[in-house]
């Protein structure tokens, strides 16, 4: 495998600070060059963008579906209960998103999971829409409620070097993560409302909450 699809994960980021109003460059980035340095020892071995809009990250999301090895998304940017917000501050809606995950035919590059590092989009009936909406899709993951930046890359962090060392399919690797997340960092997991669902075919209404309250 080509060390730079090694993760099999693309990493698309908002901006955190508008550049007219604060010199700071903030960016999830780093996290993930070490994180990649570690388990894949090249910290170049996952794929990353940003996104300014609604548009670009359509566009982007539909370009990597189509990619034979990106299985695993993290949208790292601002959130609400509405949305996601680019790079220009605009908010792309949950059905914004849910028609850039849905709306490609081809299938070669399916997704597995989705994870949103974002403020408050992790709630339960948005995670749900997601899986229903798509059912191509095995897992989703985000926050529930506003998050301190430290503390929610904290357990970003934790929570994909435990799903990059697990084998097998998506559902087992999400579920044995879960698992672990559950009686390692539980407190840190209700003190950022973090949750993951998943779809499982075997369950009576398909949408299973693996992590959370």
């Amino acid at each position: 495998m080509n060390k730079l699809n090694a993760s099999r994960l693309a990493v698309l980021e908002g901006k955190w600070y508008p550049s007219q109003k604060s010199r700071r460059n903030t960016s999830i980035r780093e996290l993930f060059d070490f994180l990649c340095n570690i388990k894949f020892s090249d910290s170049q071995s996952y794929h990353y963008e940003m996104f300014n809009d609604e548009h670009a990250f359509h566009e982007i999301v539909q370009r990597l579906k189509k990619q034979n090895g990106i299985h695993c998304i993290y949208v790292a940017a601002h959130g609400s209960e509405q949305g996601i917000h680019g790079a220009n501050g605009d908010c792309i809606s949950l059905q914004k998103i849910d028609e850039a995950i849905s709306s490609s035919d081809i299938d070669r590059g399916r997704f597995h999971g989705i994870y949103f590092g974002s403020c408050l989009f992790g709630q339960h009936s948005t995670l749900e829409q997601l899986l229903y909406g798509n059912k191509k899709i095995t897992w989703v993951a985000g926050y529930g409620k506003e998050i301190d930046f430290i503390k929610s890359s904290a357990l970003d962090l934790i929570f994909w070097h435990h799903y990059l060392m697990q084998e097998g399919t998506p559902l087992s690797r999400i579920k044995n993560t879960s698992n672990w997340l559950n009686s390692a960092v539980s407190g840190l997991i209700n003190d950022l409302d973090f949750r993951v669902y998943c779809w499982d075919e075997r369950t009576n209404d398909y949408t299973v909450k693996l992590v959370g309250k």
